[in-house]
């Protein structure tokens, strides 16, 4: 029973010397768990995130007739031989003679846009004033001021002037409108 004592003893003795000798080690074993646990988290929050980043991408594929029509409402530039097709064919599917079209910029610091500070020195886009002089009935700018308004490109109607044309039908108008339009 002594040799047992004894051999238990040295055995406790033995762990005892080899821990506490060699205790930088033990704790480089502790510490390097504890990175592989970190490393471990990072690489599954790294997965977490590209399984969000595929979700965004695929529904980014899926929509993206959607990008095409915003695009599509405010376009990148001025576009100008497309509005001006736009605009001609919506004045003849009405049945209004277009006989003057004109475009000028905005200045945005006549507007506010040039201030500090202020909302509008935010916005991330242009306005293009469009000058229209039409000839035609009433009905027909009622119906061209509604398929404007319906048209895929951002359009405002500012202002609208009209008079009678000097012959013989008075049911004939000339019409002036400045509408805005919008680019990125």
């Amino acid at each position: 029973m002594i040799k047992n004592a004894i051999i238990i003893i040295l055995v406790l003795v033995f762990v005892a010397i080899v821990v506490f000798l060699d205790v930088p080690g033990v704790q480089n074993v502790l510490t390097s768990r504890k990175d592989i646990e970190i490393q471990k988290q990072r690489f599954l929050d790294t997965q977490e995130l590209e399984g969000k980043i595929e979700k965004l991408v695929s529904s980014y594929e899926g929509n993206k007739d959607v990008v095409e029509k915003t695009t599509y409402i405010l376009p990148d530039n001025e576009d100008l031989p497309n509005l001006i097709v736009q605009l001609e064919a919506l004045a003849f599917e009405q049945g209004l003679l277009l006989e003057k079209i004109e475009f000028a910029a905005v200045n945005q610091d006549a507007v506010g846009g040039g201030e500090e500070g202020s909302t509008a020195s935010t916005q991330n886009y242009q306005t293009i004033t469009i000058t229209l002089k039409l000839m035609g009935s009433y009905p027909a700018l009622k119906n061209f001021l509604k398929e404007t308004e319906e048209n895929m490109r951002l359009m405002d109607v500012s202002s609208i002037n009209f008079s009678t044309s000097s012959g013989e039908t008075p049911e004939i108008f000339e019409f002036d409108l400045r509408l805005n339009t919008y680019y990125q």
